[in-house]
């Protein structure tokens, strides 16, 4: 019910000292406000306070999140930012001008095979606000009151997968946007790329960087229909041209997670060290 309805916050309130319970089910779960009580001193489920780093937002669940917007609400971030978008010379020439040898060796493979500068640049771009955003993550918040820790992190770490469909005439500059967030991060194991068994030329592109099952799978729109409603990922996402370039952070949002997870008890270090090095942090795969 945490994962498939996605309530936007979720309190676990327990024996004090004791997070097993409360890491496991933040870690299965993709909530941008999750908090940590105990018996004593419960949480609240709609505590937030962005100004010290308990980062809030509204998410529909994730396979219908672009049915019924253009980008989650995420505070605190500029308004104006949603409808904003990158001048495409400025991509281009960024594009242009990338070495792409400092990559892990499959996106560099992915990002040297794209034919458009454009695209390019936008891959280019990606990467470094990853790697920035990943540098350090967790972040601790700023509070006083209350302990927070907040990033970007893997969707829930539950079995399910996030999947990429190819449809017969995809290309390889279509599928990459969608494709670099995983390929760049710890979001990767959580990844299944999709594609029709005509489309050779990017199962080609594909099979030269390193790709094979079951991390890719061949079958027609029908078949994968059929499986994922039998299977209910965490996530579907396609394939397509893009005819317009946001800000990257936004753009990420459509495909890993983002929030904070904070303890009620203020400079509680057992809560710091028992979350901190959760495997849902992303992290930059070399």
């Amino acid at each position: 019910w945490l994962v498939k309805p996605q309530p936007i916050a979720v309190a676990v309130n327990g024996e004090a000292g004791d997070f097993s319970f409360a890491r496991r089910i933040w870690e299965q779960t993709g909530q941008v406000v999750f908090t940590v009580g105990t018996v004593d001193q419960p949480g609240l489920t709609c505590q937030a306070r962005p100004q010290d780093g308990e980062i809030f937002g509204e998410f529909p669940p994730r396979p219908d999140l672009t049915k019924l917007t253009k980008f989650p609400v995420v505070v605190p971030s500029p308004t104006p930012a949603y409808n904003s978008m990158y001048e495409l010379e400025y991509l281009i020439d960024l594009g242009r001008r990338w070495d792409t040898a400092a990559l892990n060796p499959q996106a560099a493979c992915i990002a040297s095979a794209v034919g458009s500068d454009l695209v390019r640049g936008f891959l280019r771009v990606m990467n470094a606000y990853l790697s920035d955003a990943c540098a350090v993550n967790p972040k601790r918040g700023e509070g006083t009151v209350r302990t927070s820790l907040y990033g970007l992190q893997t969707t829930p770490r539950n079995g399910q997968l996030n999947y990429v469909r190819c449809a017969p005439h995809a290309t390889l500059d279509e599928l990459a946007p969608q494709l670099f967030p995983f390929l760049l991060t710890s979001a990767y194991e959580q990844l299944c790329v999709s594609l029709d068994p005509s489309n050779t030329t990017l199962i080609a592109a594909l099979n030269a960087a390193g790709f094979e099952e079951p991390k890719i799978v061949l079958e027609s729109c029908a078949d994968f229909d059929a499986r994922v409603a039998d299977e209910r990922p965490y996530n579907i996402l396609h394939a397509h041209e893009m005819e317009e370039f946001p800000p990257v952070g936004h753009f990420i949002s459509l495909i890993v997670c983002v929030g904070h997870v904070k303890s009620v008890v203020p400079h509680d270090e057992a809560f710091i060290r028992a979350f901190s090095q959760s495997p849902k942090w992303l992290r930059m795969r070399i």
